[in-house]
């Protein structure tokens, strides 16, 4: 749970400090939460989700940690992590709900 807080926090310090459009922060914290979402509820239905997606929580914070560093030398470079960031959670969240379906049919047969 407590990564879902720090996720969302740390997305919406950029977000409220006017460094991304509002929009896509929005998109980038709901992304975040449900790639969290769908692997603790697939796990719990015995799917397991290790490794499953483009963009786990790793992947988004060194996304995040390198577009600030960017943002040294260009300003945009933030917004533009974000929006990165709020793609490849979906992405993620559309891979892991594939796999959760695909495996679910075989645990089933």
């Amino acid at each position: 749970m407590a990564d879902r807080y720090s996720d969302a926090a740390a997305i919406a310090g950029v977000s409220l400090s006017g460094l991304c459009d509002p929009v896509w922060g929005v998109l980038a914290i709901v992304g975040s939460l449900m790639v969290s979402y769908t692997r603790s509820r697939a796990e719990a239905a015995g799917v397991k989700m290790a490794g499953i997606g483009i963009a786990e929580r790793a992947e988004r914070m060194v996304i995040l940690a390198v577009s600030t560093f960017a943002s040294l030398i260009w300003v945009d470079a933030l917004g533009w992590g974000i929006v990165l960031i709020a793609i490849l959670a979906h992405l993620t969240v559309v891979q892991r709900v594939l796999h959760f379906r695909n495996e679910s049919k075989l645990i089933n047969l």
